[in-house]
């Protein structure tokens, strides 16, 4: 078995967390070995909270969620089905969009996403949606939605990742995204 390409792509946008919810675009995201610079969620370790029901409340984890990446067409997905006109990746805390790759949150455990700009990023899972985005997506639109969309937007709210490789990502860079034989299961994944 040998190394599967699972599809490439390109970044809409890139976005830095800031203290409160939403992500501020930046022009380009610098990541080291600690995620991104400037990001409320850079840190090599982080300590475990109520998504970590396998861990003590508290107990310093690996982070899993230097990044988050979000897809143009899950965010359209989501909005077709809140019926609302659109959500930015801003509502949900992305650092990065991307398009290419429409069922990207579907996307196996363990894929590389290398980016053009030496950027390697390793997925660690489906960001699973709660309530906060929802919150967001609310106060922007007027109508109500936080629980619906904690609902509406499972397996479509991307992805996050860890470090593999340093380096930056901006507007305009192109990514292909690989299944290492590794953790390949030898099941053929197809978008």
């Amino acid at each position: 078995m040998k190394d599967q390409l699972i599809g490439e792509g390109v970044v809409n946008g890139v976005f830095i967390g800031s203290e409160q919810v939403r992500s501020v675009p930046a022009e380009k995201i610098y990541l080291d070995w600690d995620g991104i610079r400037g990001d409320r969620h850079y840190g090599r370790t982080k300590f475990a909270g109520v998504r970590e029901k396998y861990l003590a409340k508290g107990t310093e984890m690996i982070n899993l969620r230097q990044v988050s990446i979000v897809s143009t067409e899950e965010l359209d997905q989501v909005a077709k089905l809140l019926e609302v006109d659109n959500i930015m990746p801003e509502d949900v805390s992305a650092n990065i969009t991307i398009s290419g790759i429409p069922d990207f949150t579907k996307i196996p455990f363990g894929s590389i996403m290398q980016f053009e700009l030496q950027a390697n990023l390793l997925l660690t899972g489906d960001n699973f949606p709660c309530i906060i985005p929802g919150q967001e997506i609310e106060d922007r639109t007027g109508q109500k939605m936080a629980h619906l969309f904690a609902k509406q937007a499972v397996h479509k709210r991307g992805q996050t990742a860890l470090i593999l490789r340093p380096g930056i990502i901006k507007p305009g860079s192109r990514f292909q995204i690989i299944l290492p034989k590794e953790v390949n299961t030898g099941l053929s994944y197809k978008i």
